[in-house]
């Protein structure tokens, strides 16, 4: 992937440049890349990326599912996500490869696991008040 890059700026870009100014150059080299796109290439990629295809399943059935799940998990508190966590949510909690996970360019990643979110906020709860029972649910896509 780096191949053909300069050493210095590979060091530059991965470790020492800081985290704002490495977004805020990632997010130029998008909005460049995103104002030359045709809507001929947007197709190409909804007909062929699985990552941004609908699900293949009816919506309604989705949601009755998950009425179906959280209502059987009453003793727990039903939390809606982001759709995204910290950049890390999943290689620094769950010891998976980074490249396993969709990152944004804003510091964040797709939610690949809820369980990891969860985690997350309930440590953060947890910090709060030591003594707290922490019992959380939820269904994420």
């Amino acid at each position: 992937m780096a191949a053909g890059a300069d050493p210095d700026a590979l060091v530059e870009l991965t470790r020492t440049l800081p985290a704002s100014r490495l977004w805020s150059l990632l997010l130029r080299a998008l909005q460049t890349r995103a104002a030359q796109r045709s809507v001929s290439q947007l197709m190409q990629q909804w007909t062929d990326d699985r990552l941004v295809v609908p699900s293949c399943v009816d919506q309604r059935t989705l949601l009755e599912l998950d009425l179906h799940l959280l209502a059987a998990a009453q003793a727990f508190e039903s939390v809606e996500l982001s759709p995204l966590a910290p950049l890390g949510a999943c290689s620094v909690v769950a010891l998976t490869s980074q490249n396993r996970i969709v990152s944004t360019i804003r510091g964040a990643e797709v939610v690949a696991d809820p369980t990891n979110v969860l985690a997350l906020e309930s440590a953060r709860r947890l910090r709060k008040d030591p003594e707290a029972i922490v019992k959380l649910a939820t269904s994420h896509r």
